[in-house]
């Protein structure tokens, strides 16, 4: 399939920018590096839906978990062109962290046909699906990178340095990412509605979503204190993650479709 090339390309793209944080002189092509391997990624996913369309699926990717975490993936990249230069350390410090293992998950989904073009199941088939998704994958990166960013601030701080740089790009981060994901969780309820005839049903992943809503909500009082809300946002990565993929595979419920 001619986007999993791309695709491919955007996950060496990512090695490449963690290859950038662990050799000084590769440094000064962090930026340009970002920016062509967003490029690829975007690519890769609207040939995907092209693709998709052609074999009569017709769907944007946000059908299962392959290409819920291509989305997570190339959201992580773009918003590290967005306040990447404020922050340059983010930039190798996410490609480590995160885009590393998400690389790593994309390439394995591959090879065991977890990234294979499939009919939509009857309750996946509507359009609010393909709205809420990619909007509530968005947040998750929002707070995916600000968690890496005050984790940035928290080094300064201890070294005596400013963490300004790194705080106020987790700030802005927050200010994105939580009306995002608070209008994923409204869409998410509308679809459910539509499905299931309820906009909440305490299912698994419902409720992890609502206690990192609170988590994040929580966050905004704690910006005062630069310290205190960089461990806030440190300490809502694992959180993020467990809610993003790991509630799926430690509770049976309604959101495991498309588990590898």
């Amino acid at each position: 399939m001619n986007h999993l090339i791309l695709l491919n390309l955007m996950e060496g793209g990512c090695v490449a920018m963690a290859g950038s944080a662990c050799v000084p002189s590769l440094r000064r092509f962090q930026h340009p590096l970002i920016g062509l391997t967003l490029g690829l990624g975007v690519g890769g996913l609207l040939l995907r839906s092209w693709e998709s369309f052609r074999l009569g699926y017709g769907h944007f990717p946000s059908a299962n978990l392959f290409e819920a975490v291509a989305l997570l993936t190339v959201f992580c990249v773009a918003l590290l062109w967005w306040v990447g230069r404020e922050a340059p350390a983010l930039v190798g410090s996410t490609a480590l962290v995160m885009l590393l293992p998400l690389a790593g998950f994309l390439t394995y989904a591959e090879a065991t046909g977890g990234a294979d073009l499939k009919p939509l199941m009857p309750s996946l088939n509507s359009i609010w699906i393909q709205i809420h998704v990619p909007v509530t994958v968005l947040g998750y990166a929002t707070f995916i990178v600000a968690a890496l960013a005050s984790a940035g601030a928290l080094w300064n701080l201890r070294r005596g340095a400013s963490d300004a740089p790194y705080t106020a790009a987790t700030v802005r981060l927050l200010r994105l990412g939580f009306p995002l994901f608070s209008a994923g969780i409204v869409l998410g309820a509308i679809w459910a509605y539509t499905v299931w005839g309820s906009f909440w049903a305490w299912d698994p992943k419902e409720t992890w979503a609502l206690i990192t809503w609170l988590y994040y909500a929580a966050a905004f009082h704690m910006a005062t204190n630069p310290r205190r809300f960089a461990l806030w946002m440190i300490a809502g990565l694992p959180l993020t993650l467990f809610t993003f993929i790991g509630v799926n595979y430690v509770f049976a419920g309604q959101h495991q479709f498309g588990l590898l």
